[in-house]
């Protein structure tokens, strides 16, 4: 009884290999587009100026393009093109499709505190096939907490940023 046990576990082991080497193989592309952009502000008299501004474009079969400038000289960004690694689009995919980021609610975070001279406003765009979400979020967000996952993807797409080559 214990050896006929053994062997259906090893073919069910060998079995869940074999189905899953090609997936792990195939670089991943999906239904998946993605726009974020910062927007770095600064309080000048009685308002506020945006001092740097950050844009990344990621399309559903992983190229991105990303543009840092500081409006105030108005000179047209330069734009750099990239892959995104197929590790990090594989974790970005899992975080906005896999964990109900789609299903949370439309909120923009835009309250800023009181008192705050400098802060950034960031807003977010995924699509996936026929959904399509907009978040809207300021890091010195008054009105309560912003939620982990539009936090986390922000954190993600930073980190993307950072290591374009």
């Amino acid at each position: 009884m214990n050896k006929f046990a053994f062997i259906i576990i090893g073919i069910v082991a060998a079995m869940a290999v074999l189905i899953a080497l090609p997936s792990i193989s195939q670089p991943i592309a999906g239904d998946l587009e993605i726009d974020y952009s910062k927007q770095h502000l600064s309080k000048i008299g009685d308002g506020f100026v945006a001092t740097r501004l950050e844009l990344l474009s990621i399309s559903n079969d992983g190229s991105a393009t990303y543009s840092d400038t500081d409006p105030r000289l108005k000179i047209l960004p330069v734009e750099e093109r990239f892959m995104v690694n197929d590790d990090d689009y594989r974790k970005l995919r899992g975080l906005i499709l896999d964990t109900g980021f789609t299903e949370i609610p439309h909120t923009d975070y835009l309250q800023v505190a009181e008192g705050v001279d400098e802060y950034t406003k960031y807003a977010l765009t995924v699509r996936s096939g026929e959904t399509q979400k907009t978040f809207n979020w300021v890091d010195a967000y008054e009105g309560g907490t912003v939620p982990y996952l539009i936090e986390t993807a922000g954190s993600s797409l930073d980190a993307i940023a950072q290591r374009r080559t």
